[in-house]
């Protein structure tokens, strides 16, 4: 009995509601990527609750939140999702949030 009790801690400590929702999400070849800029976030709590706000949206495929930038970069599908929804989710939070500008790639210096 003791050992069906670790065997099953030692799974648990393996599985994660991060890791079950990556698994989820496999990324289609027609993924966009889009850039906010998040105003008066200032800690892990208020970046937490953008991520919450963005984790069950159906057609987000991956989001990253950075408080020290403030800013969420996220990879959806645009035929799933308007960037508009996304934007009201954002905004949701109660945070000021406009859309970044796409960064130009740098030349090769080669």
């Amino acid at each position: 009995m003791k050992y069906s009790f670790l065997i099953l801690l030692w799974g648990l400590m393996w599985w994660t509601p991060a890791a079950a929702q990556e698994a989820n999400r496999a990324a289609p070849a027609d993924t966009a990527i889009v850039s906010y800029s998040i105003l008066g976030m200032s800690c892990p709590s208020c970046a937490m609750s953008v991520e919450y706000a963005l984790k069950d949206v159906k057609g987000i495929f991956d989001y990253r939140v950075n408080v020290q930038k403030g800013n969420a970069r996220i990879a959806y599908n645009p035929t799933v999702i308007h960037k508009n929804e996304i934007t009201r989710a954002l905004q949701s939070t109660g945070f000021s949030i406009s859309e970044m500008k796409p960064e130009k790639e740098k030349p090769d210096e080669s």
